[in-house]
């Protein structure tokens, strides 16, 4: 590993910085002092206490890009609930036509005089509820990526001793 040396210029620069530092502190509390600057150091903590407050909306886990993101992941999920819930309701209409149809036919055939073929309307009966896995494998993802989004993995112990 090499060490990076730092120029006689970048040495001055950075010592030059940090006297300006120590004027401003010195000049500060000067007017900390002084009665009739303080409105304006009081005014000029103010300031900067509230940058420091509104900066920190920038990082962390309530940032405002995490958030967005929070969000993105959300919408996404109920996008995926919505197409499973559009498909199954699809289905289901369109087991309803079938049932009314059979029932329909049943029921004339029985007004008619006929013999019901028993076979048929428990085949009729029994057509199964449609499953979507694809959209709830989409649905189940979509949660699992929304709950587990900013959350820190955790490493068994048994892993860390073998590391």
């Amino acid at each position: 590993m090499s060490r990076t040396r730092r120029t006689p210029a970048e040495t001055a620069a950075d010592l030059r910085a940090k006297l300006a530092k120590a004027e401003t502190a010195a000049a500060m509390d000067e007017a900390k002092a002084n009665p009739s600057l303080s409105p304006i150091a009081e005014a000029l903590q103010t300031a900067r206490d509230e940058k420091t407050a509104l900066s920190r909306k920038r990082s962390g886990p309530q940032s405002f890009e995490n958030r967005r993101v929070k969000h993105a992941l959300w919408i996404h999920q109920i996008e995926a609930e919505d197409n499973l819930n559009s498909a199954q309701i699809e289905s289901l209409s369109d087991q309803i036509g079938l049932l009314e149809y059979a029932l329909t036919e049943c029921a004339n055939t029985v007004a008619a005089g006929g013999d019901l073929n028993m076979d048929l309307v428990k085949n009729s009966a029994a057509t199964g509820k449609e499953t979507f896995p694809d959209l709830e494998h989409e649905v189940e993802t979509a949660k699992i990526a929304r709950a587990s989004y900013g959350k820190k993995e955790t490493v068994s112990f048994e892993n860390e001793a073998s590391a």
